[in-house]
């Protein structure tokens, strides 16, 4: 358990980084900085392609109007 504190601390840095986007597709740019991101601060050793990663076909049909 984590004190509030931290996880504010935590999204401050994701939001200077322009980690967090409008909308919940991930798009390749945010993902190519989250994971220079994560590469800098050792949580990954190597690059993973986007597409092993990355599947958006049920954020976008979230974005569709109702």
């Amino acid at each position: 358990d984590l004190a509030p504190g931290i996880f504010a601390a935590a999204i401050d840095r994701y939001r200077a980084l322009r980690l967090f986007a409008p909308s919940p597709v991930l798009r390749r740019e945010g993902f190519d900085r989250l994971q220079a991101a994560m590469l800098s601060g050792g949580a990954l050793d190597r690059a993973i392609p986007f597409e092993t990663c990355v599947e958006t076909a049920l954020a976008e049909e979230a974005m569709l109007p109702s």
